[in-house]
């Protein structure tokens, strides 16, 4: 036996190939449930100044990537580009987000839309730290 180090892209393909192939068998009904990627930017003045990923997944939208520059942070551009993917997500028929913030980030932003922390590890990603994973229902 051995365990070898594969390209990551690749692998990913296998791995969701063949966990659609045993949910065709074992919930087939989930297998047309919306999948998506989700990538937005928002832009004043011609600069980018708030960026958001995440992916559609079944009946969730997992935000994986979420930034605003030093020069938008208070100004609400955040808040609108978080408010715009959350309105896809309700209208993809999405009934919770998924997301993982750090104490260091901006867990307050998240709470403060409705966000709930279900779990909290401490000294995580390094030693006086928290790492939060928060999930809000759309239902």
């Amino acid at each position: 036996m051995s365990i070898i180090e594969v390209d990551y892209k690749e692998n990913a393909g296998n791995i969701a190939n063949l966990l659609d192939a045993y949910t065709r068998v074992q919930a087939p009904e989930a297998i047309e449930t919306p999948r998506k990627k989700l990538s937005f930017a928002l832009v004043i003045d011609g600069d980018i100044v708030s960026r958001i990923t995440g992916s559609i997944s079944f009946n969730g939208l997992h935000i994986e990537l979420f930034m605003s520059s030093n020069q938008a942070r208070g100004k609400g551009y955040g808040s609108q580009l978080f408010a715009h993917i959350e309105k896809i997500a309700i209208e993809s028929g999405c009934h919770y987000i998924v997301l993982e913030t750090m104490s260091f980030n901006a867990p307050k932003f998240y709470l403060d839309r409705g966000f709930d922390i279900i779990k909290q590890v401490d000294d995580s990603p390094i030693d006086g730290e928290k790492m939060y994973f928060m999930f809000k229902s759309l239902r």
